[in-house]
C-alpha cells in the first residue's frame, strides 16, 4: 500500500481480528488453477437446514482481471478489474444478473498522501459514493459521503483517523450518520506471535455503548488461535491450521456466558487450493499444489511435452512465514511414491525437513531415520583417454556385480578414472545426446579462486588416484558435465558425505520458493539438484570421468537395482567427444516479444519509484526483471548455446541444468553467489552495467563513467552487507561486452552445517531483489507478471567438504520446440529512467544469446 491507503483500510487490522474468520456456519471452499491460469472457486454453506452454493471464476490477463460468480439464488455477478491505468489508479466495474439496478462503475487512486475512491451506480438515477483519505501511513484522516441524485439527500457520511507504527495502530470512526462513534485499538505485544485488539462503540441515539476484546496466537507456522469477548458475554473461540499448502481449515465456537444453558454454536470451514485441474500423471500431481514438496520420482521421469512453453500469470503466493530452521539429519531416507507433507516456508525460503532425496522413486520413509552405511570413492589406474576409462567403468561396474560391498542397506559409491589428456566437458556432453536422462554442467570462473582437486595418479597410469608417487598432481577444474541421476534431491538440505568429497551435487534453486511455478518450470519444483550417475571432470591439464552408484533398500531401490541402472547407462556412453560449433548458432528469430511490454514496464518501474520515493515507504531498492520469447526456425540445442556462452563468457561461469525430457536452464552468469571450502566462504557484490568501449580509450572512459555515476554509486551501496568481511574498493568487472561495478566480500560459518543457512542469508541478494529484501519480493510478485523460475536463483553444486554457487543471472529456458525464453533483470533505485534500464536489458540479453544475435 502506497501512503494512507483507502477508506475502508481505516481500522481493518482491529476488524479482522475481532471478527475475521469466526463462523457459526458450516463451509467448503475448494479454488483450483487451470494450465491457463483461470481460476474456479467453488463453495459450499450450510446455514441452518439450508444449503446455499456459489460458483466463481476468475482470470487474469496482464493488468485486467475479470470475476465472474454465480450464486444458488440463479445471480451472477461479473466484476471487471484493471490495475494501473495509470499509476496509481484502478478502475472497477461490477453488475448482476437478473438485477438490473447493482451495476456500479468505480475508480481508485493511490498516492503517497492521499487515497480517493469514487463510484457511481449504473442506474437511471445513480447513487454517487465518494472516499477520500489524506495524510501518511502513519497518521490520516478521512471521510465517506454517499448521495441519492433521485432524492437528493445523503444516504452516508462518515469520518475516520487513523495512527499507525510499527506494533500499534489506532483508529477512529464516526459511522451512521453521525450517530455513533467507534474507538479500536490493534497491538502487537512486545513484537512476538501474539496480537491483541478491541473495539468500543458508543451510540448517542440509544446511549449504549458495546466493547468487544480479543486476542490471536500464533502457535506454529500453520496454526493460529483467536479469542473474543464482548460485554454482552458472548465468548468465542477459533482454530485455524493449514493442513497442505494454501488449504486451510478452520472451527470456531460462540457461547452465550449469560444463558450457558442454551446450546453452544459450532461453525466448520474448510478452504482446499490445487493449482491443476487434471493433473497429467503421479509425478506432476504431486508437484501441481504449488508449493515445494519434498517429493520423490525416478532419475529417469515420464516424458513431458514441452515444446510450448508459456509465461503465464501465477496464482497469489501465501504470505511469508518466519520459521526457526530444523537440524540437518544426515541420511539416505526419502519420500516415496506419495508426497512428504510440503516444505514450510521460512521467509523468502523454505525450512528444511530431513534429507529428501530419490534413486527409483518406491518406498515412502521420511528422512532421518538412519546413516548412509557405505560411502566411499575408489580411484582406478589411469586412462590415456576417454574412450578407455569408460571401459573401466564398465568393467569396475561389472566386478562391483560379481563381488558386492558387505551387505549394508543404503550407500553411494564413486569411482573415478584419471585421464592423462585434457578433454573438453561441453563436447563430451554433447557427444551422449541422450535427452531422456538428466544432464548438467557446470563451469569453474577463471577469474575466482577455484576449488583444488585432490592428488590424482596420471603418470604412469600404474597406480590407484588415490596413492603418492611421482605421477602425482594437484590440478584445479574447469569444469564438470554429467549424465544420468544417481541421486535426485527434492529438498534442502541434503546429505552428501565428507569423507568423499568429490560426490557432489549439481543444480539449481528456485528464485523464489514461496511462489507457485509455471508449466513451463514444472519439472524443476523449487529445488533440483542431481548427483550425475557419469560426471566428465576438465582439469587444467587432465580430465577425469567418474561414475557413481546409490542404493536404499528402504526405498525399494536395492544394490541388484542401482548396478543394473548404472551399467544401462555406461553402455550409452560415447567415448568419443563430437565438436560442437562454438562461434554461432544456425537460427533465425522468426518472433520476439517481451513480457512485459515496454509500456508495462515503464508502469511498473514508475510505481516503484513512487515507492521508493514515498518517505514512509521502506522499499530502497528492487529489481524487475522481462522474459523475452524468441520463436527461431530452427530448434536450439542447449549444449551448442553452451558452448557459444563458453566462448564469450571466459570470466563468467557457464550453466545448463536440464531434468529428463524437460526443458534445459541454461546461462552465463558473472556473479559468484559464495564459494565455500570447509568453513571459509566468499561472495561478491555486482552492480551497474555499461556496453565495452569500441577502442581501449572509449572503453576506460565508460568505466570511469561507471564508477563515478551516482546512480550506480547508490545501487552498489545498498548491496554491502553489514554481516561480511567487505573489500572496501569499488573494482570494474570486465566481460567481453559488458562491465560492472565489483567488490569482494569473505566471511567464516561457525559450522558446516550452517551452509544452507548462509545461502538463505545470501539469497535473494539485492543484486536480484531488491532492499529490504521482503518489501522486494512482495512488490516483484505483485507487479511481475511472469514466472522468474530459477533464474536469479542459484546454481552450482555442493558437496562434503565445499560448495560452490552462481547466481543464476544472464539465463535462458530452452524448450523442445522452437521457443527460448531470455531473461534479464535491471535494478531499479532513486534516479533510475525506465527507458535506460529497458536498453540495459537489451545489452543483458545480448549477453545471454550471443550465438542468436
Amino acid at each position: 500500500m502506497v501512503g494512507p491507503g483507502l477508506y475502508p483500510e481505516i481500522g481493518k487490522k482491529a476488524r479482522d481480528l475481532l471478527y475475521r474468520d469466526y463462523q457459526t456456519d458450516h463451509k467448503f471452499t475448494l479454488t483450483t488453477y487451470t494450465s491457463n491460469g483461470v481460476a474456479i472457486t467453488a463453495t459450499s454453506t450450510k446455514k441452518a437446514d439450508l444449503i446455499f452454493g456459489e460458483i466463481q471464476s476468475q482470470i487474469k490477463n496482464k493488468n485486467i482481471t475479470v470475476d465472474v460468480k454465480a450464486n444458488s439464488d440463479s445471480n451472477v455477478v461479473t466484476t471487471v478489474t484493471v490495475d494501473e491505468l495509470t499509476p496509481g489508479l484502478k478502475s472497477i466495474l461490477s453488475f448482476a444478473v437478473p438485477d438490473q439496478r447493482s451495476g456500479k462503475f468505480e475508480l481508485q487512486y493511490s498516492h503517497d498522501y492521499a487515497g480517493v475512491s469514487a463510484s457511481i451506480g449504473l442506474t437511471a438515477s445513480p447513487v454517487v459514493n465518494l472516499s477520500s483519505v489524506f495524510g501518511t501511513k502513519a497518521l490520516a484522516v478521512g471521510a465517506d459521503v454517499s448521495l441519492d441524485t433521485a432524492t437528493g439527500n445523503l444516504t452516508k457520511y462518515n469520518a475516520g483517523l487513523s495512527f499507525s507504527n510499527d506494533d500499534l495502530i489506532a483508529s477512529l470512526n464516526l459511522n451512521n450518520k453521525g450517530d455513533s462513534l467507534t474507538a479500536s485499538y490493534y497491538h502487537i505485544v512486545n513484537h512476538s506471535a501474539t496480537a491483541v485488539g478491541a473495539e468500543l462503540t458508543h451510540s448517542f441515539s440509544s446511549n449504549e455503548n458495546s466493547l468487544t476484546f480479543g486476542t490471536q496466537h500464533t502457535l506454529d507456522p500453520l496454526t493460529v488461535v483467536k479469542a473474543r469477548f464482548n460485554n454482552s458475554g458472548k465468548a468465542s473461540a477459533l482454530l485455524q491450521h493449514e493442513w497442505r499448502p494454501k488449504s486451510v481449515w478452520t472451527i470456531s465456537a460462540e457461547v452465550d456466558t449469560k444463558a450457558i444453558d442454551k446450546s453452544s454454536k459450532v461453525g466448520i470451514a474448510n478452504l482446499l487450493l490445487s493449482l491443476r485441474a487434471f493433473p497429467r500423471d503421479a509425478n506432476s500431481s504431486a508437484r501441481a499444489w504449488g508449493t515445494p514438496h519434498l517429493t520423490l520420482t525416478h532419475p529417469l521421469l515420464p516424458p513431458h511435452d514441452h515444446s510450448e512453453l508459456t509465461t503465464k500469470p501465477m496464482a497469489p503466493p501465501p504470505p511469508p512465514r518466519t520459521l526457526s530452521p530444523s537440524s540437518p539429519s544426515p541420511s539416505l531416507r526419502s519420500s516415496g511414491c506419495r508426497p512428504l507433507p510440503s516444505a514450510r516456508l521460512v521467509g523468502r525460503w523454505v525450512q528444511r525437513p530431513s534429507c529428501s532425496l530419490s534413486m527409483n522413486g518406491c518406498g515412502a520413509a521420511v528422512a532421518g531415520a538412519g546413516a548412509v552405511a557405505v560411502r566411499e570413492t575408489r580411484a582406478l589406474p589411469a586412462a590415456g583417454a576417454a574412450g578407455d576409462a569408460v571401459g573401466q567403468l564398465r568393467a569396475a561396474v561389472a566386478a562391483l556385480e560379481a563381488d558386492p560391498p558387505p551387505a549394508s542397506p543404503s550407500g553411494i559409491i564413486r569411482i573415478e578414472v584419471p585421464v592423462r589428456q585434457r578433454g573438453d566437458a561441453v563436447e563430451w556432453l554433447h557427444a551422449q545426446g541422450d535427452h531422456l536422462r538428466a544432464r548438467c554442467f557446470f563451469s569453474a570462473r577463471a577469474a575466482a579462486p577455484l576449488p583444488e582437486w585432490p592428488a590424482l595418479a596420471i603418470g604412469n597410469g600404474n597406480g590407484s588416484g588415490g596413492g603418492v608417487g611421482g605421477g602425482e598432481q594437484r590440478q584445479r577444474p574447469v569444469s564438470v558435465a554429467g549424465v544420468g541421476s544417481a541421486v535426485f534431491f527434492r529438498g534442502t538440505e541434503p546429505f552428501l558425505p565428507r569423507d568423499c568429497p568429490l560426490i557432489r551435487a549439481y543444480g539449481a534453486i528456485r528464485f523464489d520458493a514461496t511462489s507457485d511455478y509455471s508449466v513451463e518450470w514444472e519439472e524443476f519444483g523449487s529445488f533440483y539438484f542431481i548427483v550425475p550417475q557419469v560426471e566428465y571432470n576438465e582439469l587444467e591439464e587432465s580430465s577425469v570421468l567418474a561414475t557413481t552408484i546409490a542404493w536404499d533398500d528402504s526405498l525399494s531401490w536395492t544394490w541388484q537395482n542401482a548396478v543394473k541402472e548404472l551399467q544401462s547407462t555406461l553402455q550409452k556412453i560415447s567415448s568419443s567427444p563430437i565438436k560442437v560449433n562454438n562461434s554461432t548458432l544456425q537460427t533465425t528469430i522468426v518472433k520476439l516479444n517481451h513480457v512485459p511490454t515496454k509500456a508495462s514496464w515503464d508502469l511498473a518501474v514508475t510505481k516503484a519509484l513512487q515507492m521508493i520515493k514515498g518517505k514512509q515507504r521502506e522499499l530502497v531498492k528492487v529489481v524487475l526483471a522481462r522474459c523475452s520469447r524468441y520463436i527461431t526456425d530452427t530448434c536450439i540445442d542447449p549444449v551448442e548455446l553452451l558452448a557459444c556462452l563458453k566462448v564469450e563468457g571466459q570470466n563468467a561461469y557457464q550453466f545448463c541444468i536440464q531434468p529428463p525430457d524437460a526443458p534445459a536452464f541454461v546461462g552465463n552468469s558473472p556473479e559468484q553467489l559464495f564459494h565455500r571450502k570447509y568453513l571459509n566462504i566468499s561472495s561478491e557484490a555486482l552492480a551497474g552495467t555499461r556496453a565495452r568501449g569500441k577502442t581501449r580509450a572509449d572503453d576506460f572512459q565508460i568505466g570511469q563513467d561507471l564508477l563515478l555515476s551516482s546512480k550506480e554509486d547508490n545501487e552498489f551501496t545498498i548491496m554491502i552487507c553489514d554481516d561480511v568481511v567487505v573489500h572496501p574498493s569499488k573494482a570494474l568487472r570486465k566481460l567481453p561486452r559488458v562491465q560492472h561495478l565489483s567488490a569482494q566480500l569473505a566471511a567464516r560459518m561457525r559450522n558446516e552445517d550452517d551452509e544452507f543457512d548462509i545461502l538463505n542469508t545470501l539469497h535473494p541478494s539485492p543484486a536480484v531483489c531488491g532492499l529490504p529484501t521482503e518489501e522486494a519480493r512482495q512488490f516483484i510478485q505483485d507487479y511481475e507478471i511472469f514466472d522468474r523460475g530459477m533464474y536469479a536463483g542459484p546454481v552450482g553444486w555442493f558437496g562434503g567438504a565445499e560448495s560452490e554457487f552462481a547466481v543464476g543471472i544472464r539465463s535462458a529456458l530452452l524448450g523442445k520446440g522452437h521457443s527460448t525464453l531470455v531473461y534479464a533483470g535491471a535494478g531499479i533505485v532513486e534516479g533510475t529512467n525506465p527507458s535506460f534500464e529497458w536498453d540495459e536489458l537489451d545489452l543483458k540479453a545480448s549477453q545471454d544469446m550471443l550465438g542468436i544475435f
